[in-house]
């Protein structure tokens, strides 16, 4: 008999079981994956990126170089057309013009060459005039300045003279039409090499200038091996088109250039260069793989690990609760748990959720302080705490380097300590100061210390108390700044202003030198006349000589003391000294002025007159100064009213409100023109041998006073100058 099994429903195989560190692991690699691919893709944007943007870079550093260069041909263009006006070279006087190249030469350090249109040099500042000169041609700029009649910038060529490579402003000397002569500015190629390296190349970038042939003028940092030598004719080829980017072969004598950026000049046709050297064009990308590389490697690792330690941990879901528990306590970094007990993971993620905010919490403590740090370093900037009642401080180490004090050291702990690096010319400033500030809560001194090197610096120290709940102050904090560089920027343009000032003074005296010495031969010859009458009288025998001796001894003196006076007024117009503000009497230093003004002015027509304001009070001024604006003011309007009739110039004052007294000077001149405000315009000039800076010396003057100066049109014809200038406070007095 046969038996029949009977078989029930198929009981599936149970999953092989895996380890827990395996499927973290696992789950790690789904994750870290897709992030290394999206690494990688944004590693070759950022590469892309980086590539365009040093392209753009390197254009515009050549556009700047090329910028620089146009700006100072340009210079020179302007320079070199005012020279060719010169009568002299428009005459043919040589000699004479020779002259004053050599003066355009010892200012601008530019040599001066002119030459016929064979080519020989007339003229060449840079040897002694007389020396024979060679012929020196340069066919191209010479051709073009023929065909347009107007300046050219020359290529590079070999100098007739210094036998140095060289180039030449090219300028046409023109009469009846005709080119006669060529005028050149001579300049050697360190002068392009100087505008490229003020233009801050980037670490390892190189750039270099070239003439219209494609000959290196100017090169960034190998200069003399590549002076005068042609570019590869791959970079010329691509020099003859637009501005752009050129990429691969060779640079401006750099064997490994990646990409080279070129600008061509509309002004000269020079080309400027700025090449990236391969090691940092492919930076970008090699940065971006070390990145992806390095960052995918830690993130694996890190993940792998943090599989291995869960794996083992969630073993233990209790106990590795009571771990982090433990861990949180300690201020360690804590992850989040999983396991099947939902009770657990939740009591996890609180633990966690608590310990990232912790993280977060210093993390932004800790910026907020480097921030600080930071801030007081590039601003030198110090701060510090004084504890009133115990008498202790607390200072930075930013404080502690503004002091010269060891920065890891304990800095100023005391008062004493601080006030003993105080300048012993400020301490008693100082105490007063603060013995103000603890009264009234607020710090606000300025002061000079003494570092232990003997260093001194100017310190700007401010602060504010902090009470108790009764008022009391009980801490005082505040900062210090180093503001000794601000300091000495205000000292030197002071000195610059002064210096400024009294070379004006010095150049009108030097304008008005023949009309000084006719003015002193007067007084001087006469009192020559009476001293010799004089002599004559006492070698004569007859009755009353000493008498009349004595009497043109008499008029000698006076005519002595009448060349003194004028001598005085010489000596203190051109006095150079401090500003020094006074209360002084406005119509006395106007006359002065005046009578200065007028030295050497006979012209019978001539009408000055003064109108002063009655019971006028004085005025807050620098004599000197105030008697200059006075001064140029009258030289001015002599000036415009010279040849015209009625030729007439009036000085008057009045008064301008409560606190300012009004100084007029009005002409009967040709006027102002449609523009007052152009006459004040520095080198605005309508004076063939004017600097065009009197006005505006002036104006600074008067608006230092705290006045104003402006100009408009007197009715009838002329000119009316005007100015205010600070009254004395009442029941002060004028020194004179």
């Amino acid at each position: 008999m046969s038996t029949m099994r009977r078989t029930g429903p198929e009981i599936p195989s149970a999953p092989r079981a895996r380890p827990l560190a395996w499927h973290l692991a696992l789950l790690c690699l789904t994750l870290v994956v897709p992030i290394l691919v999206l690494g990688g893709i944004m590693a070759w944007f950022y590469a892309g990126s980086e590539r365009e943007r040093l392209e753009r870079e390197a254009l515009s550093k050549a556009h700047q170089v090329i910028g620089a260069t146009d700006r100072e041909f340009a210079g020179l263009i302007a320079t070199i057309k005012v020279l060719g006006l010169s009568r002299f070279l428009q005459s043919g006087d040589f000699d004479n013009f020779d002259a004053q190249a050599r003066e355009v030469y010892r200012r601008i350090g530019i040599n001066v060459i002119v030459r016929d249109r064979n080519g020989q040099q007339l003229v060449n500042t840079r040897v002694a005039r007389g020396t024979p000169l060679p012929i020196n041609v340069e066919p191209e700029s010479d051709q073009a300045v023929l065909d347009t009649k107007q300046p050219v910038v020359s290529n590079l060529f070999i100098g007739g003279v210094t036998r140095r490579p060289l180039f030449v402003v090219n300028a046409p000397v023109i009469r009846n039409d005709e080119v006669v002569y060529f005028l050149n500015l001579s300049l050697e190629p360190e002068r392009v090499r100087e505008l490229i390296l003020q233009s801050d190349l980037v670490s390892g970038w190189t750039a270099a200038v070239t003439d219209r042939r494609g000959f290196v003028v100017a090169h960034s940092s190998r200069h003399e091996a590549m002076l005068n030598k042609q570019l590869p004719v791959l970079i010329q080829n691509a020099s003859k088109q637009s501005d752009g980017v050129w990429g691969g072969g060779s640079g401006i004598g750099d064997a490994d250039a990646a990409l080279t950026a070129i600008s061509r000049s509309q002004l000269s046709g020079w080309i400027a260069m700025a090449t990236v050297p391969a090691a940092l064009a492919t930076a970008p990308v090699r940065r971006a793989l070390a990145v992806v590389v390095g960052l995918g490697t830690s993130i694996l690792a890190l993940s792998l690990g943090l599989a291995l330690l869960f794996a083992r941990r969630i073993e233990g879901p209790v106990a590795a609760v009571a771990v982090q528990t433990t861990r949180l306590a300690r201020g360690d970094a804590l992850e989040p748990l999983t396991t099947r007990v939902s009770e657990v993971n939740a009591l996890s993620r609180v633990l966690s959720d608590a310990d990232r905010q912790r993280r977060a919490d210093d993390a932004a403590l800790r910026s907020s302080e480097e921030r600080l740090l930071l801030a007081q370093a590039a601003g030198r900037i110090g701060t510090w705490d004084w504890d009133i009642v115990g008498g202790h401080a607390i200072c930075s180490e930013s404080y502690r380097a503004l002091y010269g004090l060891d920065p890891k050291g304990p800095g100023h702990e005391t008062a004493e300590a601080w006030l003993a690096q105080v300048h012993p010319d400020d301490r008693e400033h100082v105490i007063e100061t603060w013995q103000a500030a603890l009264a009234s809560g607020r710090l606000d001194s300025q002061y000079r210390i003494v570092r232990p090197d003997g260093s001194v610096r100017w310190i700007v120290d401010r602060g504010r108390s902090i009470v108790d709940v009764a008022g009391r102050p009980t801490r005082f904090i505040g900062v210090n700044v180093d503001v000794t560089e601000r300091h000495e920027t205000e000292r030197r343009l002071h000195e610059l202003q002064l210096e400024l000032l009294h070379a004006s003074r010095l150049s009108a005296m030097g304008q008005m030198a023949a009309a000084l010495a006719h003015e002193l031969n007067q007084p001087l010859g006469a009192a020559t006349n009476f001293l010799g009458a004089a002599r004559l009288a006492l070698q004569s025998a007859r009755p009353g000589a000493p008498q009349r001796a004595l009497a043109r001894i008499e008029k000698a003196v006076e005519q002595t003391v009448r060349a003194g006076a004028i001598l005085g007024r010489l000596r203190d117009f051109i006095a150079h000294g401090e500003t020094d503000k006074r209360i002084v009497s406005a119509p006395r230093l106007i006359e002065d002025a005046i009578a200065l003004a007028l030295l050497g002015a006979k012209d019978p027509s001539l009408r000055i007159r003064s109108d002063f304001a009655t019971e006028e009070r004085p005025i807050v001024a620098d004599r000197v100064q105030i008697q200059q604006v006075v001064f140029n003011l009258v030289r001015n309007a002599l000036e415009a009213t010279a040849g015209r009739s009625p030729r007439e110039i009036t000085v008057a004052t009045c008064p301008a409100g409560h606190a300012e007294l009004q100084v007029s000077v009005t002409d009967t001149g040709p006027g102002l023109g449609e523009d007052p405000e152009a006459v004040f315009r520095p080198f605005a000039s309508t004076k063939a041998s004017g600097m065009g800076l009197g006005l505006s010396i002036c104006r600074t003057i008067v608006e230092a006073h705290g006045g104003r100066l402006w100009a408009e049109p007197r009715p009838g014809g002329g000119a009316v100058f005007r100015f205010t200038l600070p009254l004395a406070p009442l029941l002060e007095t004028a020194d004179g």
